[in-house]
């Protein structure tokens, strides 16, 4: 009986852990949302709106390359770290290709990658908050 109600317990706290794992991963909704604009080699200019530390995905060709951008100092959020990675394969994992320190507002940044990208931070603002349904 008791080693029914140890292993009853331990399954519904993996589900409660589970669920708060599967929330952290989507974003913290109060982190600063940053303007990222991403102009991929022969392409043109996309815009993404991640929250700070989350990734947006940009393929090029039949690659992904995943961009994920980091706050350096206090507000008004002026200096900023972008990570940029090529996309997990069936045979790979995500990997690391470099990062760039960019300024907000500041002018389009060409990262040192091969490829390479020309990444600008356009504006930081202050997170929402989680959506009300």
């Amino acid at each position: 009986m008791i080693r029914t109600k140890v292993v009853v317990a331990l399954v519904a706290s993996t589900f409660v852990v589970g669920a708060g794992v599967a929330k952290a991963v989507s974003g913290d909704p109060y982190a600063p949302v940053v303007t990222l604009v991403v102009t991929p080699p022969g392409g043109s200019a996309q815009t993404f709106t991640p929250h700070e530390s989350d990734t947006v995905t940009l393929k090029v060709g039949s690659t992904e390359y995943k961009f994920r951008p980091n706050i350096l100092d206090a507000k008004p959020w002026t200096k900023l770290d972008v990570y940029i990675f090529k996309g997990a394969t069936a045979t790979a994992p995500d990997q690391v290709l470099g990062d760039i320190e960019v300024t907000t507002g500041g002018p389009a940044v060409t990262s040192k990658t091969n490829p390479a990208f020309k990444i600008q931070v356009t504006k930081v603002e202050a997170g929402k908050g989680p959506e009300k349904k």
